[in-house]
């Protein structure tokens, strides 16, 4: 990627050299999800819970055990995706998940 960057950078300077650079569209893809997927899980736990925690406050409740949960899809995608797509070398991963909790008087 940082080759690319660079040779990008540089098209300017070769340009007035008389070196002519065919631009092609780079694409670039987010490959690393396994390493992430534990600290978004956590976070989106954490998140659900928080959610929870307000409910239950609001209905004069209080917050028990999770009676069930299930990890969502992740996604992969460009912080603008309708105008970027793979061009874009940021990428924004995002994680659905469900959980159900127990509320107790």
């Amino acid at each position: 990627m940082d080759a690319v960057v660079k040779a990008v950078e540089s098209a300017g300077k070769l340009l007035d050299r008389g070196v002519v650079v065919e631009n092609s569209l780079a694409r670039y893809y987010f490959t690393d999800l396994n390493r992430v997927k534990p600290e978004m899980l956590a976070a989106a736990t954490a998140s659900a819970r928080q959610a929870a925690e307000a409910f239950a406050k609001d209905s004069k409740m209080r917050l028990g055990g999770i009676k069930s949960a299930s990890q969502g899809l992740f996604t992969v995608g460009a912080p603008l995706a309708e105008y970027e797509g793979e061009t874009s070398v940021m990428k924004k991963v995002r994680v659905v998940t469900k959980v159900q909790y127990f509320l107790e008087k």
